[in-house]
């Protein structure tokens, strides 16, 4: 069976104002729609090897709360995400960079 997977057109920045401190602003539509969202979101270092983040969309309106940490390439992550048909999604990651 052949299926058409959807295609997302993404533009954004992201700007650092204070050491550990970054900020970012994405528009993101899907192709053949009209509406676009809007997602923003902010990662602030609070320890050295701790990192809080908080984020939302438009179109759903949700919202978005992680907590990072990382020590010697490994990264362990967690999330929290609203959504208005699922409630709140929690997601875990785990991550080695070398």
């Amino acid at each position: 069976a052949k299926y058409d997977l959807p295609q997302r057109f993404v533009a954004g920045v992201s700007y650092q104002p204070y050491d550990g401190v970054t900020t970012s602003l994405d528009l993101n539509r899907l192709a053949g729609q009209e509406e676009t969202e809007l997602w923003g979101g902010a990662e602030f270092s609070v320890f050295e090897y701790v990192k809080l983040r908080f984020g939302g969309t438009t179109n759903p309106n949700r919202f978005s709360a992680g907590l990072g940490l990382e020590v010697e390439g490994f990264q362990l992550d967690y999330a929290m995400r609203t959504h208005s048909e699922l409630g709140e999604t929690h997601m875990i990651g785990w991550t080695y960079s070398f």
